[in-house]
């Protein structure tokens, strides 16, 4: 085998950084799921409480 000379350039290819930053992804969906569902639950309660009923769609259900 030849040695490197100081004009050779070597590339090495890896996904270390991609797998280094998989784990800050999971906490993220938790957090963006956690408001999209905050978000839905107060829209229906608004909704509910602009159709004058005062009800949830639960609380219409469980009085089926």
């Amino acid at each position: 085998m030849r040695d490197l000379a100081a004009t050779d350039v070597l590339y090495v290819a890896t996904d270390v950084g991609l797998w280094m930053s998989l784990p800050a992804f999971g906490p993220a969906f938790v957090v963006v799921a956690v408001v999209f569902y905050v978000v839905r639950r107060d829209r229906r309660k608004s909704a509910a409480a602009a159709d004058g009923t005062g009800e949830t769609d639960k609380e219409r259900h469980d009085a089926e």
